[in-house]
């Protein structure tokens, strides 16, 4: 299996460019998941938060294309995946949060 092929990279290109503008959603309810999750970096939390989300969704993808949940070589390739943007996501981020300021 190729967890790097084009159709996955791609969904990943779009969760980077579609989820991160939506933080304002999350943003709108960030002191009451200040209360539960008890973060002090309202940023940090979001960004683990998208990214958790974003590694969830590719695994996902995964299992709906091969029928099965990928194991840990496939998983790393996964969070590799997302770690190469970091720098990107963590930019969409920040103008998001800009523009909601």
């Amino acid at each position: 299996m190729l967890v790097l092929e084009a159709y996955i990279r791609k969904e990943l290109e779009s969760a980077v460019k579609n989820w991160c503008p939506n933080i304002t959603l999350i943003k709108k309810g960030e002191s009451r998941l200040q209360k539960v999750w008890k973060f002090k970096n309202g940023s940090d939390f979001i960004y683990g938060y998208l990214v958790g989300q974003m590694e969830g969704y590719i695994a996902g993808l995964v299992v709906g294309r091969y029928g099965k949940i990928p194991d840990v070589e496939e998983s790393k390739d996964i969070r590799k995946m997302v770690e190469v943007r970091a720098k990107e996501i963590r930019q969409i981020i920040s103008v998001q949060e800009k523009k909601t300021s």
